[in-house]
This record gives structure tokens, sequence and C-alpha cells, in this order.
């Protein structure tokens, strides 16, 4: 059995903890977008999972992050993530403040759905890439490269589709962090 997780799910026995394959990031505004999986590092072999390399440039990326905005961040990504720091002993990176989208639309908003693809939708956005499913993931655990480049492409989709999102949210977050403030410190 294959699970994402045990929390509810009956799994009988974990195999494998679970890790981090792939992940992309950017600068709002800016085209710096960059997505990295564990097919990117040097030394990356089919069906073995090491996302060490990956997991320290998250958190040297996220060590310089004023705020970090993310989809169920709160819930899921961000947790994972940290479970990760702890694996490799690595301290928690410097204070960033998060923007959770969907904390955002489960708290302002009434949406049908608050996962990204249907607010996407509803919003005129853009939607999620239809990347298969397990089957994706299966083909990465196997090395296939067009399954990696697939992968890039719909977490590449996911960051820019986050970020439009995000802005059409954010005018309804009254305690959003001051972006001026944090741009210029010298301003307060």
């Amino acid at each position: 059995m294959y699970a994402w997780g045990a929390y509810e799910q009956n799994a009988l026995k974990i195999l494998e903890p679970t890790k981090i394959i792939a992940c992309a990031w950017k600068t709002l505004d800016e085209d710096d977008e960059e997505v990295r999986t564990i097919y990117d590092y040097r030394g990356y072999k089919a069906g073995v999972v090491n996302d060490e390399r990956l997991v320290k440039d998250i958190w040297g990326v996220l060590d310089k992050s004023d705020v970090v905005v993310a989809h169920n961040a709160s819930k899921f990504d961000g947790r994972k993530i940290n479970t990760r720091f702890a694996v490799y002993n690595l301290n928690a990176p410097s204070f960033y403040k998060v923007v959770d989208t969907l904390k955002v639309a489960k708290r302002h908003f009434l949406f049908d759905k608050n996962n990204l693809d249907y607010l996407g939708d509803i919003l005129g956005e853009g939607r999620k890439i239809d990347n298969g499913g397990f089957k994706l993931w299966q083909d990465c655990m196997a090395g296939k490269k067009e399954a990696w480049d697939m992968m890039k492409k719909y977490n590449l989709q996911d960051i820019l589709l986050l970020e439009r999102i995000y802005k059409r949210l954010r005018p309804f977050q009254e305690d959003h962090p001051n972006l001026n403030v944090i741009a210029n410190p010298e301003a307060k």
C-alpha cells in the first residue's frame, strides 16, 4: 500500500518516511522561477529517494525569505518541510511570515471548494496541470526523465497559478504583512 501519510489511513507499516521529491519557488512579480527535483542532483539513482540536498536548498530559500506564500502551508507543506529539516538536523530558518492562501480562502470567502485548481478556475486565473496522479509519481520513482520533466512542469504551473490567486485574494486579508515595510525597513 502506498499512502501520503499514516494518519487515519490504517497504514500497517511505514516502509519509508515521507520525503520531498520536488519543490518550486519564485519571488513575487519577478521572473525567477526555480523548480528542483531530486532527479536534478548529482548521484540521483532511480528508485532511491534521497532528498537531503533538495531539503537543504529549500532551507536556504526559506532562510532568506521575509514572507512565504503557499497553499495549505499551515497544515501540510510547512510541517512536512519542517519535519525534513529536523531529520537532517537543520535549525529552523530565519523567521518568515506565512500567507496560506487556503486559510485566506476559508476565512474571507465561501467558495464551493478551496483547492488551488478550483480557485484558479473560478477566479479565471487558470488551472492546475493534469499530471496523471499517482502514475506520475511511480514513473518518477522509476527514473523516467519524461516523468521528471512533467513533475517540473506541474510544479512550475502551481507556483505561477498560486501567485495569481494570491494577488486576487490579498486585498481581502486585513492582517496581511506590510510588504512596503519589509521591502524598505527604514520606512518604518
